[in-house]
């Protein structure tokens, strides 16, 4: 913000970054900067994806997100990605909603100022997935993955957490081309 006039610029002209451009500062950011003192906090609560939700196409993992600021935080995009030991990215997943399995088109999660919310964030999984993260035909794996979860808020914050040495089980029709590959039969269930 300058503090004196400048050339052709005005004493008290601001410039902020909105995603990928300087946009000019309105009264709804400034009020954003003051009252947005605390954060906004993501935790895995457990070190396992589970995708065994084959009729709905996901996989769940438990989460905690936690808005410790002054203003709500609408959580409307984010994905989950797995890695190597290495940090190459082997499988990305869209959010799908928090303790739903499906969310309509319209995906939100909402937190109220100073609040909490624990669930199961699902997540979007298919069946070449255990292809490219190793998965057995009992859905097992003896590797270890590094998991990044990416959130973007209605404001177009990002936000992120990665938590180390994961696993991954597979269960169901998401076997189905592990299986194929294998030449081991599998019976699609009936759903």
């Amino acid at each position: 913000m300058l503090k004196k006039k400048y050339e052709r610029l005005n004493e008290g002209y601001c410039l902020i970054r909105k995603g990928s451009i300087n946009a000019l500062a309105k009264r709804s950011d400034f009020d954003n900067m003051y009252l947005n003192k605390g954060q906004f906090e993501i935790r895995f609560l457990e070190q396992s994806l589970h995708a065994i939700y084959d009729a709905d196409g996901c996989a769940s993992i438990e989460v905690a997100f936690s808005n410790t600021t002054d203003l709500p935080t609408t959580i409307i995009a984010g994905e989950l990605f797995i890695r190597d030991k290495h940090g190459e990215e082997l499988t990305h997943h869209p959010i799908y909603g928090l303790n739903n399995r499906i969310e309509d088109a319209d995906f939100k999660i909402a937190l109220p100022p100073k609040s909490e919310v624990v669930g199961h964030l699902f997540v979007g999984f298919s069946s070449s997935q255990p292809l490219r993260l190793n998965i057995d035909e009992h859905g097992l794996c003896d590797e270890k993955y590094d998991f990044e979860l990416l959130l973007m808020d209605a404001r177009h914050k990002k936000y992120s957490a990665t938590i180390r040495q994961c696993r991954v089980f597979v269960d169901g029709d998401f076997l189905w081309k592990v299986k194929q590959q294998k030449g081991i039969p599998h019976k699609f269930r009936t759903h």
